[in-house]
């Protein structure tokens, strides 16, 4: 006779929608599409086989059920203790999406535009590093204008000539 699980032993296998079951074996395969899967084998605890109606000949002679089911969906657990480890699904058990799985959808939407913001800021980064550059290759030939400007405002000093002396300098004795 097949034993009833109202409680999961370790591995744990929870699914996005909170219903629990005990993982005893998991492989990544290819399907006939190409695409990823992750081939489950697990016993439903009493709680996901009401609330999916699992009938008996759906298990195997284990009371365990074989399921595939998107890669993109499973996230791995802590596998460091074998004996206590836990493993996730974000859909359900019939494979459809979950909250969970819409909030990973919500994170992937945040992280692209956070992507697109920091790439902005690296583009507005380069470009004040390339007007700096600019700036400052163009300080010598401001300072030569600067120069020239100042020698033609400021008053002339004294030259040696009598009319234009000046009234600040200090007074020479012959």
């Amino acid at each position: 006779m097949v034993e009833e699980l109202r409680v999961p032993r370790f591995p744990w296998l929870y699914f996005g929608d909170g219903t629990v079951a005990q993982l005893l074996n998991h492989k990544v395969d290819i399907d006939s599409d190409g695409t990823e899967i992750v081939v489950l084998r697990f016993k439903p605890t009493q709680a996901l086989k009401q609330k999916y109606s699992i009938k008996p000949e759906e298990l195997d002679m284990d009371g365990a059920i074989t399921k595939k089911y998107p890669k993109e969906f499973f996230v791995a657990g802590d596998r460091t203790d074998p004996i206590w480890s836990a493993w996730f699904l974000e859909c359900n058990y019939l494979g459809q999406e979950t909250e969970l799985s819409n909030r990973r959808i919500d994170l992937l939407t945040m992280i692209r535009g956070y992507k697109k913001y920091i790439a902005t800021l690296k583009a507005e980064l380069a470009f004040m590093h390339d007007t700096l550059r600019k700036a400052r290759s163009e300080i010598p030939e401001w300072a030569r204008t600067y120069t020239e400007i100042q020698k033609a405002i400021t008053p002339k000093r004294d030259r040696g000539d009598e009319d234009e002396k000046n009234p600040y300098a200090p007074p020479y004795e012959d």
